[in-house]
Parts: structure tokens; C-alpha cells; sequence
């Protein structure tokens, strides 16, 4: 994070990979539903035991009490749709100048194919697409990476800077009102580029825009203000360091800072008052507006960022403060930068598309309530920077582990992840440890991503409050149903499984809901038994939609307290579960 948390903070045990992980998507009383999902993923070669320590010794269904940081492990059998195979990635692994992100044919990541060959559901919301692959690139779809990504470890040899155009300096500038760069020319930023509310910064495509280490140069777009910044596979934005191509290092630049109005669990925040980024300097972030819209970055590539924007203080690469889901962003890569690649501080922001590569702390990181969505994302981390250390690094809030103030807590969804580690060890290799680390108090979801080469875990579920989090919400879980399933390699079996939570509230006192989901439409029957078998109504009989729905049952006064059952039958499956009634 900018405030360089997860090397001032060291957990005293690490976890070996857990299988799957249970939570709910239903509230309980009083809180935000905060579950921990972890389903669908492939996970290799992760850990000091390699493949042989990846599932540990908590009986499925226990959920056991004073779990802290000292815990080594957790891990549960409910999901049964995680595997442990290798998933063909030899041309990301070895390549570190020119990854193939695609696994080789007949990876376990694709469906159909042995040894995994399957994926779970992904939520029916308009953001997600449901593809028949796990990880982030499948096997015969267009290489989305191909054209406008970097790789290069010091920029030697680079010709795409465009030197032969005029340079604008841009020292310390705040824009009011809108601008639009220059397609033929080339920007340096010294010092802040700040674009104040209610302005717009237009950048078109193959605009080459250099951030001055000397001044620690950074982008920073307000609330209220939004950056246009739209390129092309051709021709991307490239935001890099004013460092000599072959003597490019992290920490050349301050990267690009976006602040929204979406929520943050930040004390205050709802009513008006905001958080401040990097103590103030870089301003202030947060509001109460979910759908706030920053502008667009699309095929933007940021470079070597991470200088120091305050004392003590590093930036990421990609910082997005409070950004609300109104914001596009894909097409975005991280590239060699001395802090986190992507963090995410609230908000409800939104990507598909990204790369992070090579950082000298975290890929993907997150807190303070975000509660956004990914899918599509590759990220790789070596052991030659000291300071790497994981695919993705999640808080709730650091500051407070429990706080759900104005947003709730940080609970977002990712699907399609490509996350790969360093696990060579030896001198020269001492960075780099989980592939993803759940700590203070998140909670998340984690579907059909591949999670491979981490010295330490695959998956890392740290601290009380994470634990006692995921006890208390994981009685009301959703399964997310199967997607994929064995069969001729590539072409996926839509089984319209259905899955079901537990009634909310449970106990209950006079009305609970039942939710379910369907992957495709299809007749739904819902029925309430007593603990005798005796059938006491048909809550729904009927055609359903595809997506998550809600039945309510509202009892009479005259029904007795006690354990009832649901049973939920749709498309040749049947899901069934205990409810107390309480007087």
C-alpha cells in the first residue's frame, strides 16, 4: 500500500493453501455480508512443500474460535471445485521478457480437459463474462495482451518513446478547466499534475508522458475530476520515468493517482468528510456516490513508478482512491514499480484486462472497504526484487480491522486471475512469498483463477478479525454451482445447477428468505418441511430467470417454534437446508 503496511506489518504464521474457502452472500443480522469464496481456482507448485502440504487439518464444516495470525492454516472441503494440477504456464514462467499468458493446449485449465476441466458460475450482472477457462486467457480466444504491454526490467533497447517529438514540461501544474494533450508531442510532468474538479484531462493514443524522478512527477486526477486517457493496442499511453532507456528503475516516477466520491469505510466519509491520500499531499478521496464516474483509462501502460510522494510514503503504480464503478478500466498494465502495482483504497471500481508485472511489493492490493470487480488479470512477481510479495494483498481496513463505517467492509468479486510467483530460492531470489493473502477483517471473492510458483501459499488467511468474520457469515454460503464439466476439451456443459443460502435471518422469528441462484432459466420449485417430514407450504412453483433470487416466507403466528427444512429443486438438481423458528 502507499503507507508501505505490508512491510511494517508481519503476520507470525503463513498458510499453507486452502482448498476452498465457505462464506455467505446473505446478511446476518446487524452487518454487511462479508464472505470469503475461494472456488473454481487451479492452484501448482505453491508452498515448502510444493503440492504435497496445499490442504490442512480443519474438519470440513468447523469453524473453530480464537483463530489469529498464528493460525498456519485454514482450510475447509465445501467447494469442491478447486484442483490442484499444473496449469502449462512454462511460457509465462520462463519468459520473463516476452510472457505467453496462455496455457499450452490441453492445460487442466480449460474446460473439459484433465485434471481441473472446469469453473464455477460467475455472478449474471452485465460486468462478468462467462467463459469456459480458468485463469486469465483461454486457448484459443485473441491474445488481449498482444501489442501494448511492456516487459523490458530496465527499458535497454526500447524504440517506443517517440524521442523525435516536441517536449511540453507541465511543472507543478493544476488544470481548471479541460485540456487535451497533443498527439505528436510528448509531456513532462514535474512535480504534481493535478486536475481539479469539474476539469478533464483528454489524452489520445501513442502520447508518451514522462514523470521526472527528480521531482517525484505523479498524475493526479481530483474528485470531480476525470482523465480521458484512451489508447489503442497499437498505440498505448505509456506514462514512464524520465530515466535513460537501460537505467530504468522502480521508483522513477509517482505513477497516476485517481480520487472518486464512491464509499470507503473511512470514519466520516458518508457524511462529507474524506480520507486523505498519502497524508494530504495528493489530496483527499471518498464520498457517497457508488457509481461515480472518473473518466476511462483503456491500453494505458504505466512505468517504473514509486517515488517517494511524502516522507516514508512510496506510490503505486495504479492508486484509485474512493473510485466509483462509473469509471472504465481495462487494458491497464503496472510495470516494474517500487510499491503496489494496482491498490484499490474503497470505492467500487471496476477492471477487466489488466497486467501487473514485476513490482517490488504487491500485484493486486485492496482496503478500506473496496467492494469492486475484476476478471481478466494476469500478474507476475519475481524473486530478484527483494521487496516483492504477493499476487494479491487484501485488508478490510488496516487502521481498523472491523470498522464497516458508510461502505461496509471491503468484499469485492474476482474471476479470471493469472497469478504467478517465484518460488527459486538461493542467493539472489529472496523476494516474493503468497500468491493471495485475506487479512484484518476482508472478506472477498476469489472464482477460476490460476495460482502458481508462490514460496509460501497459494492462499494466506490471516488475523482474528478475518476469521471471526468468516465463522460468523459462512453459515449462510452459496456454492457457486459447476459451469464446465468433464467432457470434449473446450467446449463447456451449461448444467443450470442450482445453488442455495441458508434462510436470513436463521434463527427466525416471523419471516426469512431464501435465496438461490440458477446459472440458466429454468422451473424452480420451493417447499418448507417440518423436522417429521410433514410437508407445511409451497413457498414457488414456477419458471425462474437466470441469476440470483430471493423467496420469502412470512408464518403464521400459530406455527410452532422448532427446526424446519427448505428444499429447493430446480433443473434436475435439489438443495436443502435447516431453519430455526424462535418464538
Amino acid at each position: 500500500s502507499m503507507l508501505r503496511s505490508s512491510r511494517r506489518v508481519r503476520s507470525a504464521g503463513f498458510g499453507l493453501v486452502a482448498l476452498a474457502f465457505l462464506s455467505a452472500f446473505a446478511n446476518h443480522a446487524g452487518a454487511q455480508p462479508n464472505p470469503i469464496i475461494f472456488d473454481g481456482n487451479l492452484v501448482w507448485n505453491n508452498g515448502p512443500g510444493g503440492n504435497t502440504q496445499w490442504l490442512g487439518g480443519i474438519a470440513a464444516g468447523t469453524c473453530l474460535a480464537g483463530l489469529d495470525d498464528s493460525t498456519k492454516f485454514i482450510a475447509t472441503v465445501q467447494y469442491i471445485n478447486n484442483s490442484v494440477a499444473d496449469p502449462l504456464l512454462s511460457g509465462a514462467i520462463s519468459n520473463i521478457t516476452s510472457p505467453n499468458w496462455r496455457p499450452a493446449a490441453g492445460s487442466p485449465a480449460f474446460c473439459g480437459n484433465a485434471g481441473h476441466g472446469k469453473a464455477v458460475n460467475t455472478p449474471v450482472d452485465g460486468f462478468f463474462t462467462r467463459v469456459p477457462w480458468v485463469g486469465a486467457m483461454g486457448p484459443t480466444e485473441q491474445d488481449w495482451t498482444a501489442g501494448w504491454t511492456y516487459y523490458s526490467l530496465d527499458g535497454a533497447g526500447r524504440t517506443d518513446l517517440q524521442p523525435g517529438r516536441p517536449l511540453t514540461i507541465l511543472a507543478n501544474q493544476n488544470l481548471y478547466s479541460n485540456r487535451a494533450f497533443s498527439a505528436d508531442s510528448n509531456y513532462l510532468v514535474r512535480g504534481q499534475l493535478r486536475v481539479k474538479s469539474e476539469a478533464t484531462l483528454t489524452i489520445p493514443p501513442g502520447v508518451v508522458i514522462f514523470e521526472e524522478t527528480a521531482t517525484a512527477g505523479t498524475i493526479v486526477i481530483e474528485r470531480g475530476a476525470k482523465i480521458q486517457a484512451v489508447g489503442t493496442a497499437a498505440n498505448p499511453i505509456i506514462i514512464t520515468s524520465d530515466q535513460a532507456p537501460g537505467s530504468q528503475v522502480p521508483g522513477g516516477g509517482g505513477g497516476i493517482f485517481i480520487h472518486g466520491r464512491a464509499k470507503i469505510n473511512a470514519a466520516n466519509s458518508c457524511a462529507g468528510d474524506s480520507a486523505a491520500s498519502e497524508g494530504g499531499v495528493v489530496g483527499f478521496y471518498g464520498g457517497n456516490d457508488d457509481l461515480d464516474n472518473s473518466g476511462t483509462l483503456r491500453y494505458v501502460r504505466v512505468e517504473f513508478a514509486g517515488v517517494l510522494v511524502a516522507p516514508a510514503n512510496e506510490a503505486n503504480s495504479v492508486t484509485l482512491n474512493g473510485v466509483g464503478s462509473g469509471t472504465t478500466i481495462d487494458h491497464v498494465q503496472a510495470h516494474r514499480g517500487l510499491d503496489d502495482l494496482f491498490e484499490f483504497f474503497g470505492g467500487t471500481a471496476q477492471a477487466k484486462y489488466l497486467v501487473g508485472t514485476y513490482g517490488d511489493d504487491d500485484g493486486f492490493d485492496w482496503q478500506m472497504g473496496y467492494r469492486g470487480k475484476a476478471q481478466f488479470v494476469a500478474i507476475r512477481q519475481l524473486a530478484i526484487q527483494t521487496g516483492a510479495e504477493r499476487g494479491i494483498e487484501a485488508d478490510n481496513n488496516e487502521f481498523s480491522n472491523d470498522t464497516e463505517v458508510c461502505s461496509g467492509r471491503s468484499n469485492p468479486t474476482l474471476s479470471n486471475f493469472t497469478l504467478i510467483g517465484d518460488n527459486r530460492t538461493g542467493a539472489g531470489f529472496a523476494g516474493v512469498r503468497s500468491g493471495i493473502v485475506l487479512r484484518r477483517g476482508t472478506g472477498g471473492t476469489v472464482l477460476n483463477s490460476i495460482i502458481t510458483e508462490w514460496k509460501t501459499a497459494a492462499l494466506d488467511i490471516q488475523g482474528t478479525s478475518t476469521f471471526t468474520n468468516h465463522c460468523t457469515d459462512r453459515a449462510f454460503a452459496v456454492a457457486p454451482g459447476i459451469f464446465c464439466a468433464a467432457g470434449t476439451a473446450g467446449v463447456p456443459e451449461l448444467q443450470g445447477r442450482v445453488f442455495v443460502a441458508q434462510g436470513f435471518p436463521n434463527p427466525f422469528r416471523k419471516n426469512v428468505a431464501i435465496r438461490f441462484a440458477l446459472s440458466r432459466p429454468g422451473a424452480v420449485e420451493v417447499d418448507i418441511y417440518s423436522a417429521d417430514g410433514r410437508h407445511v407450504k409451497r413457498l414457488a412453483s414456477g419458471p425462474f430467470g437466470a441469476g440470483e433470487h430471493v423467496v420469502n416466507w412470512n408464518t403464521e403466528r400459530s406455527l410452532v417454534s422448532g427446526v424446519y427444512f427448505y428444499k429447493v429443486r430446480a433443473a434436475g438438481e435439489e438443495s436443502t437446508g435447516k431453519l430455526i423458528r424462535m418464538e
